[in-house]
């Protein structure tokens, strides 16, 4: 698995990835937000900003 991208609520970087029968968890050691280990990295808004930021920029690059 990928590093994994900072808790999306308060911004820590202590993630604590726990092993478990009901499934795989992925817990924030400051706020102790949780999400499924696989979905953790998951931020459709922040990956769209991304796409289109990087969309921008490539265009920018051909205009100039």
């Amino acid at each position: 698995m990928d590093e994994l991208k900072p808790c999306p609520f308060c911004g820590c970087t202590e993630i604590g990835v726990y092993i478990e029968m009901e499934g795989d968890f992925a817990v924030c050691d400051d706020c102790d937000n949780f999400s499924d280990l696989h979905k953790w990295n998951t931020r459709p808004l922040e990956d769209a900003k991304d796409a289109e930021i990087a969309r921008l920029r490539e265009a920018l690059k051909s205009d100039g």
